[in-house]
C-alpha cells in the first residue's frame, strides 16, 4: 500500500508545476480552429490591457494559409494572457514562447482583431528547413496531457505525446484533404 501511495504522489508532482491540457491530435485542433498559418514572428510588447492583466501582443507575418481568411503578406496579432513587464511577471503556466524571426505553423483562434492560440502550450509547429521538404516538429509549452477513454472518464497522461516530424509539402496534401473531406 505505501508503494502504491509513493507512485500515486510521484505521479501528481510530475504534473503540478504544468497546465493539464486535453490530448487533441491535428486533425481535431484543424477542426478547432479559425486559422492554420505558416508564420515568421516579429516583434513583441506586453501591455497592461486591464488593470492588473499583463498581455503579451506578437506580430506574425503569414507566410501561407492552410484554412481561414488570412493571405500570404498578411500581419496578424497573436494574444497571449501573461508577459513580464520592468519587475512586473505574470506567469502563465504551459503557454508557448515565440521567438524572433522563427518560422511556425500554428492552430489559431480569431478573437476582435487579433488571433489566440487554439489550446494553451498546443498548436504549435516549428518549421526546420526551407521549401516543401522543410520539416515541422511539433513543440509543446509546458504542458501535460489528459485523454478521455471510450466510457469518457479522464486519463492523465505524463509528458507529450510522441510525434514525428512531417515534411511540409505532405502537410499541405494532408490539410488540404481533411479540409475538403469536411466540406
Amino acid at each position: 500500500m505505501r508503494t502504491l501511495l509513493l507512485l500515486s504522489s510521484l505521479c501528481v508532482a510530475g504534473t503540478a508545476q504544468a497546465t493539464v491540457v486535453l490530448k487533441m491530435d491535428r486533425a481535431e485542433m484543424t477542426q478547432m480552429s479559425d486559422d492554420v498559418l505558416m508564420v515568421r514572428v516579429g516583434a513583441q510588447r506586453v501591455v497592461e490591457e486591464q488593470p492588473g492583466a499583463l498581455v503579451t501582443l506578437t506580430d506574425l507575418e503569414v507566410l501561407e494559409s492552410f484554412k481561414g481568411k488570412y493571405e500570404a503578406g498578411d500581419t496578424v496579432l497573436l494574444q497571449q494572457a501573461g508577459g513580464v513587464k520592468g519587475d512586473w511577471v505574470m506567469h502563465i503556466p504551459g503557454k508557448n514562447t515565440y521567438r524572433f524571426g522563427e518560422t511556425l505553423v500554428l492552430f489559431l483562434n480569431r478573437h476582435r482583431d487579433r488571433v489566440v492560440p487554439v489550446g494553451v502550450g498546443i498548436g504549435r509547429m516549428v518549421v526546420e528547413g526551407e521549401g516543401d521538404s522543410a520539416l515541422l516538429k511539433e513543440e509543446y509549452g509546458d504542458v501535460a496531457f489528459a485523454e478521455r477513454n471510450p466510457k469518457g472518464k479522464m486519463r492523465f497522461m505524463h509528458g507529450p505525446p510522441p510525434s514525428k516530424p512531417v515534411k511540409l509539402s505532405v502537410f499541405r496534401r494532408w490539410i488540404s484533404s481533411l479540409l475538403e473531406g469536411s466540406r
